[in-house]
């Protein structure tokens, strides 16, 4: 049983509407409107900004590649790969989005994670078992492709702006270890 100010959170992980009641709406899994372009938006849960689905897909996605990740150049980068998806993928969606709810949501993060270990490998900067860079690649171009077919409201921007931060991160990172002799 949830304390009474999040009383009504638990209905997102049943893909229903939540309201916005007293505290609630600094957890809400609707945020405020993109029109109002908020700090709220950015402070919603990440997970449960839509329904049980996307949820699951959401954490199966992290579950299979952060500690592929985190083994091959450390938990800080990708952690740091994730955070960042996630908040540029947010604004992104604010300002260059469709009418779609703009908040932080994995999705953008995941799909950064994605490209920047598919940008490492592809850059002969980190090894991977032949094909598994294609697999992966494979796997975050399906997930975005059937989100766009199963559902009306995708965040476009925020998923192409995470994708853009992982290879950003990739160039930034060979580019520091190279210095460090890192690489």
């Amino acid at each position: 049983q949830l304390p009474a100010h999040v009383d009504n959170v638990p209905l997102a992980l049943k893909g229903q509407h939540v309201t916005h009641k007293r505290t609630t709406a600094w957890i809400s899994p609707h945020p405020a409107p993109r029109t109002q372009k908020s700090g709220h938006s950015l402070l919603t849960v990440p997970f449960l900004h839509a329904n049980t689905p996307h949820f699951l897909g959401n954490l199966t996605l992290l579950a299979f590649i952060m500690p592929i990740v985190a083994a091959l150049v450390g938990a800080r980068g990708a952690i740091a790969v994730m955070l960042m998806g996630c908040f540029a993928g947010a604004y992104a969606q604010m300002w260059l989005g469709s009418d779609g709810d703009a908040h932080v949501g994995a999705s953008a993060g995941i799909l950064g994670l994605y490209a920047y270990i598919t940008s490492l490998s592809l850059l002969r900067k980190i090894s991977l078992p032949k094909g598994f860079v294609w697999a992966i690649a494979s796997v975050a171009m399906a997930t975005v492709l059937g989100a766009g077919v199963f559902s009306n409201n995708v965040a476009n921007a925020a998923h192409l702006m995470g994708l853009l931060i992982g290879v950003f991160w990739s160039l930034l990172d060979i580019r520091t270890r190279s210095t460090k002799k890192g690489y």
